[in-house]
């Protein structure tokens, strides 16, 4: 029987999770059988702690964590540009502070919720979006997204949230809709080009770009609201320049779906995109899962259904295009 793994991220959920564990580690012992546990020690340490499982013969890894945790045991599943094992499943309960991705495959609210779920949950493949570009020390380097990579005050947001975890605490999800005030009452704009998979090359002038796989950011940020997570198609969303009366009334869109409209947004679907940038002065961040660690030029593009993952909720799959 093929052995499940189980990476725990304890200080997710405001460190919640770690206090949580014993009881969660024998009630998910009932529910699953025996599993081998691995506690998170510090950042990236589930990227290296999912390679090393899938290397042992894993058959399932579970991630238990936020978004951050379940993109990197995400990345642990790839190796020199390719999954170690295409047959190892990925499965999760969300325990983190927005909870956008564990959303996509219906696991949310409390954790015995969550669990009750799992035990009737189906497996799907779904799309694992990926980075070409060089980090903040200018090495090259792939990274994979589960959920979405934005570039200009979006990636500056979440380096904001990141360097404020007290903000993020006490905020919870709402702590990135402050970040995303903080940042555009202080705006800032960037020219780019972009060439997507088929040709096609414009130049914009954006304050901020958002690439979707998955459905909601930033804790139910509605940017994708017709997405799908196993289509191949990154829903981009470029903003323009805007100013503060503007903000107030772009605001009361971003959880209802409506961003989209603003006739500040340009919108479109696409497989892959190259982004650039002449702006030699100032780099232009950018930003995956929470995460900001690279910069432009990038290349961005799907995996098409590549990672095969339980999913409780199918209202954000194609059903007509899964394998």
């Amino acid at each position: 029987m093929p052995i499940t793994h189980v990476i725990v991220n304890p200080t997710s959920g405001n460190g919640r999770t770690g206090r949580e564990w014993p009881h969660m580690q024998r009630c998910l012992a009932k529910s699953i059988g025996s599993f081998i546990t691995h506690m998170t020690e510090h950042p990236q340490h589930a990227i290296e702690l999912t390679r090393e499982a899938i290397k042992s013969g894993a058959g399932r890894i579970i991630a238990i964590g936020g978004d951050g945790t379940l993109s990197e045991v995400v990345n642990g599943f790839f190796l020199k540009g390719s999954l170690i094992n295409k047959n190892t499943v990925f499965g999760i309960l969300s325990s983190g502070t927005g909870g956008d991705y564990a959303r996509n495959l219906g696991f949310y609210g409390k954790w015995e919720d969550q669990l009750a779920k799992l035990e009737q949950a189906s497996i799907h493949h779904v799309d694992v979006g990926q980075i070409t570009s060089h980090n903040n020390h200018g090495q090259p380097t792939d990274h994979y997204f589960i959920n979405e990579c934005s570039i200009g005050m979006a990636a500056n947001m979440a380096r904001h949230v990141n360097k404020t975890p007290l903000q993020k605490r006490l905020a919870g999800r709402y702590a990135y809709l402050f970040a995303a005030i903080r940042a555009l009452l202080r705006p800032k704009h960037w020219q780019v080009t972009i060439i997507t998979c088929d040709g096609h090359e414009k130049i914009m002038d954006m304050s901020l770009a958002v690439f979707m796989n998955g459905i909601t950011t930033g804790g139910g940020i509605r940017l994708a609201p017709d997405g799908r997570i196993n289509d191949g198609l990154l829903d981009c969303l470029f903003v323009a320049p805007i100013g503060l009366k503007n903000l107030i009334r772009w605001i009361p869109s971003l959880y209802k779906g409506g961003l989209n409209n603003h006739p500040a947004v340009t919108h479109f679907s696409t497989r892959a995109l190259t982004i650039t940038s002449e702006n030699e002065m100032h780099a232009i961040n950018l930003e995956a899962d929470g995460e900001s660690r690279w910069q432009l030029p990038a290349t961005i593009s799907l995996l098409k259904q590549t990672l095969p993952v339980i999913c409780s909720d199918l209202s954000h799959l194609d059903i007509n295009k899964t394998v």
